[in-house]
């Protein structure tokens, strides 16, 4: 079940959500955190991601997405790779990607002051699938997968070989 909730999760935070028209302001003053891809959004603007209405429907809309990195810098060519992915995506399915690059430590920090994320990493080792899944702080999508999806839920296996 674990790796089925896995997978309708992060099918869905590309499919549906990319492909819906809502978006969440954030205060562009709170993401001045250096270890953050912001792909086009300019210092003083709002940023959106994937919660509230979005007002234009020719603006994309921004998934965060939270990623590890073992001391919370950005890899080599992360902006770039990222820029050309948002590039294609905002043209095929009106979405782009905002990644934050965290460590451990601010994996728990963040989901325990309520951070904003659409998407994130997750393992055994760092920032706990069960864990989190646990305290309330993933969102149980497989109703919502079975109803408005029912192809990808057929093809999600039930159980997991774990």
């Amino acid at each position: 079940m674990k790796l089925r909730i896995t997978i309708i999760a992060l099918l869905l935070a590309l499919a549906v959500s990319g492909c819906g028209n809502s978006a969440a302001t954030q205060d562009s003053a709170s993401s001045t955190d250096p270890t953050e891809i912001t792909g086009n959004t300019e210092e003083g603007e709002k940023e959106t991601s994937a919660n509230e209405d979005n007002t234009s429907s020719d603006e994309p809309t921004e998934l965060v997405w939270w990623v590890y990195s073992a001391t919370g810098d950005i890899p080599d060519d992360q902006e770039e790779v990222l820029a050309k992915a948002n590039e294609i995506s905002k043209e095929k399915i009106g979405v782009t990607v905002k990644m934050i690059n965290k460590t451990a430590e601010q994996f728990d920090l963040d989901l325990q002051t309520g951070e904003y994320y659409d998407m994130t990493f997750s393992c055994d080792w760092c920032n706990d699938f069960d864990r989190n899944a646990g305290n309330g702080y993933y969102y149980d999508l497989t109703d919502m997968v079975e109803k408005d999806a029912p192809d990808l839920y057929k093809a999600v296996p039930q159980k997991s070989s774990a």
